[in-house]
């Protein structure tokens, strides 16, 4: 069972004017990941709801029964599932919220792949937590992320037609600090 991560600040339950509550659900089995993604949420926004999941299989339960989710990370590598499989069904089933791709695993081929299937940033396990932060800002302002290093060497993506066609999704943000 995925478990609830935290709500940040509690005691102000008031609407942020400046994004409100973030409902974001963590699709990665490595618990140290998991743990420094809420911390990076947690710390960049006012109240921040998060879910865990460690596999595909408690994602796509979360995915089915949670409502209101508006922003989903997603590892690339899972006991159960390749995560690009999971991106595909959340881009054909559920286009409205944005995907953030994190993984150990960071070369072009794999960032190309994940921007083609739809994902909105791709941020390597390596990155620091402000680099995380500043990912998580662009996604949740409708932007799109890609590792500095990869920028120049990474071809711009467009959009396919189903997600040219894709209802648009609420410009969200984090609160600064």
């Amino acid at each position: 069972m995925a478990l609830e991560c935290a709500l940040a600040l509690a005691h102000n339950r008031a609407s942020d004017p400046a994004g409100g509550q973030v409902k974001t659900l963590l699709i990665v089995d490595h618990y140290l990941i998991r743990t420094a993604i809420c911390d990076t949420l947690r710390a960049g926004s006012r109240e921040a709801q998060i879910l865990e999941a460690a596999d595909t299989t408690q994602a796509a339960r979360q995915i089915e029964t949670e409502r209101g989710l508006q922003l989903v990370v997603l590892d690339l590598s899972l006991p159960n599932g390749d995560g690009l499989t999971q991106l595909e069904w959340l881009r054909r089933s559920h286009p409205v919220f944005p995907v953030l791709i994190v993984s150990a695993e960071s070369g072009q081929e794999a960032i190309l792949r994940a921007l083609k299937l739809g994902a909105v940033s791709f941020v390597p396990n390596s990155a620091s937590q402000m680099v995380m932060e500043h990912a998580l800002r662009l996604v949740l302002a409708g932007g799109v992320h890609v590792p500095p290093d990869e920028i120049g060497r990474v071809a711009v993506v467009g959009p396919t037609s189903d997600e040219a066609t894709a209802p648009r999704r609420p410009n969200l943000s984090l609160t600064s600090r």
